[in-house]
């Protein structure tokens, strides 16, 4: 993806290649399933499943998180485990015809007393008070309970700050209000009246017994609809801005850091591209991202490109996700100041994998053990990839295949089957564009169908310049207002938005002009 004129050389794998592996998962449940990648709950509520091969055949359920006291598990909408009880519901429901024959009127007083301790501080002016039905994204400032806090990363509805069930991203900055130790008892008198009316009344009681759930969806029933999405960090001596400016055009919804090439057990990191710059150093890329995470920008990192990709034989990508995990993402928080981007926890991962060591069946462990550390974490992160338009894809198509990914951006460029090309000449084994995106068993629409998320989106990848890539020295906007609107309406539920490469050869100046052709389509 990195360098412009770079013609993917095609390889075809023998089927028995595509066998599924012994992905690295937890302990098989016993029970047999046919979808994989479903999630689904135990009978009696207490584990989350997923169907996952057991065997180099075999399909079967396998438990990814035991639910702990006062929660149940879930396997739609939110993927995990839910605060709650996995015993049977009753609702009740009540339907009243009233005819008033006697009335009377009954008083009732209850007296509260709360008691509030508040530690000694100065009388710094408190922030926006906390609302617990929000979402925080990193760097978020909230007042609670008489201090002031600041989080590190995304905090989910519910989470207070200092509360048991969040995660510790809450970070105290003191005592905000009239400040001083101060102890204040409140008693409150409250005095009810009621009137009882009589009544014929009809109820109807339903109960509703816990059962087996299903679902593919993402952890935390995020759909990618409408996405803009691109990637910053590759041209830092061709005058490319800094992650904050191309945040602030409103109109990227996810941007990839390209890329991240050292990729070991022990040891994942980005290209020098982004670790040597000049005068924009990594604790100002981390101020960046959490300044475009705060306008609910989700920044994540991109593994590989065109020059740094790096192949993954199997048995090697377990131990790489969890690096990643406890370096980039949702782990190791307690270490979250030392790492590359100091006081940053990115939103997900990207594979643009344009190099093979043999199927390269190491990014589908990797992707697979990333999925179930974030459906462990009832957090959301993305874990996406980027293959090139010929299909099957050299690279990427076992991973593809085997590996779970929320979203896929096709590169329709650097290719021979560019968004701008047309002919038999220019497009192999397609007589024009729109046919690699619907064209029966050889086009990306029904690839999906092979793939374990069944919720999977595909976003149309272009160059966003005529010299982004190799495109011939056209203006991609008119190829894209041609085909995108088509493809769309083939299957709306399939389409997940634009991706464009990258941000600097987009610039600042068109971008808003694809953010509001996506909104009219």
């Amino acid at each position: 993806m990195k360098a412009p004129g770079l013609v993917q050389i095609l390889g075809i794998l023998p089927l028995a290649a595509f066998a599924s592996p012994l992905i690295g998962r937890r302990q098989s449940s016993g029970s047999s399933c046919s979808t994989n990648g479903q999630w689904a709950c135990s009978a009696d509520g207490t584990q989350l499943l997923e169907c996952s091969y057991v065997s180099s055949t075999q399909l079967g359920y396998v438990t990814i998180q035991t639910c702990g006291a006062g929660t149940v598990c879930s396997a739609s909408g939110t993927i995990g485990c839910v605060t709650g009880s996995a015993q049977p519901t009753t609702t009740t429901t009540t339907t009243t015809t009233t005819k008033t024959t006697t009335t009377a009127v009954a008083s009732t007083t209850t007296k509260t007393t709360s008691t509030t301790v508040s530690q000694t501080g100065s009388a710094t002016t408190c922030w926006t008070p906390w609302v617990s039905t929000a979402n925080y994204p990193g760097g978020s400032q909230v007042s609670y309970n008489g201090f002031n806090w600041q989080n590190t990363w995304w905090e989910n509805p519910g989470e207070a700050p200092g509360a048991s069930n969040g995660d510790g991203g809450w970070v105290s900055k003191g005592s905000c209000g009239t400040g001083g130790a101060t102890t204040t008892t409140t008693t409150t008198t409250t005095t009810t009246t009621t009137t009882i009316t009589t009544t014929a009344a009809h109820t109807t009681t339903k109960s509703s017994p816990a059962s087996t759930t299903t679902s593919s969806g993402s952890a935390g029933g995020v759909s990618y609809t409408n996405e803009i999405v691109s990637y910053w960090g590759a041209h830092p001596a061709a005058g490319e801005l800094s992650l904050a400016t191309y945040c602030d055009l409103n109109v990227y919804t996810i941007i990839h850091i390209s890329f991240i090439t050292t990729l070991t057990a022990s040891s994942v990191g980005f290209d020098t591209d982004i670790t040597e710059r000049t005068g924009y150093s990594l604790s100002d890329i981390a101020a960046d991202v959490l300044h475009c995470q705060s306008n609910g920008i989700k920044i994540g990192a991109s593994v590989g490109g065109a020059l740094g990709s790096i192949g993954l034989e199997a048995g090697t990508g377990v131990a790489i996700a969890q690096t990643i995990w406890n370096s980039l993402l949702g782990g190791n928080l307690g270490s979250i100041s030392s790492r590359t981007l100091p006081g940053v926890v990115l939103d997900g991962i990207d594979l643009d994998i344009e190099t093979a060591s043999g199927n390269n069946a190491g990014y589908a462990e990797l992707s697979n053990e990333l999925r179930s550390l974030i459906v462990a974490s009832g957090k959301n992160y993305y874990i996406s990839a980027a293959p090139q338009c010929p299909i099957p894809d050299a690279n990427m198509d076992y991973t593809l295949k085997n590996g779970w990914f929320d979203f896929v951006s096709i590169q329709f460029y650097s290719a021979l089957c560019g968004i701008g090309f047309s002919g038999l000449d220019e497009g192999p084994n397609y007589s024009d564009n729109s046919s690699i995106w619907d064209h029966g068993d050889g086009s990306w629409m029904t690839q999906t169908t092979l793939w374990p998320n069944k919720n999977v989106k595909l976003m149309v990848g272009f160059p966003a310049n005529a010299n982004a890539g190799n495109f011939g020295g056209t203006d991609p906007m008119p190829y894209v207002q041609q085909y995108v609107p088509g493809w769309k309406s083939l299957n709306p539920s399939i389409f997940g938005g634009l991706m464009w490469w990258d941000a600097f050869w987009m610039g600042t100046a068109n971008a808003a002009a694809y953010k509001t052709f996506l909104a009219s389509i």
